[in-house]
């Protein structure tokens, strides 16, 4: 329900903070809704290994903070 609040239209980029069990199902209800691209947060190495095996592209929270511009293009 959240994902349907936020009025994701195809050309978004959406980034979720937090890639355990809630933020991979953000992440993929994000992606149902069209985003065009998912950005899965976390300083777990192994939750941002689930989020790329999903199709959703992993971030270090450190990375996150310098190259936010960048990532979202």
């Amino acid at each position: 329900m959240g994902a349907e609040m936020c009025d994701i239209q195809p050309s978004d980029v959406v980034a979720v903070w937090g890639a355990g069990p809630v933020g991979q199902f953000a992440m993929d209800s994000a992606r149902v809704l069209g985003a065009a691209k998912v950005i899965a947060i976390d300083k777990e190495p192994y939750r941002l290994q689930m989020a790329e095996r999903a199709g959703h592209t992993p971030v270090k929270p450190t990375t996150a903070a310098r190259t936010s511009p960048r990532t979202t293009g």
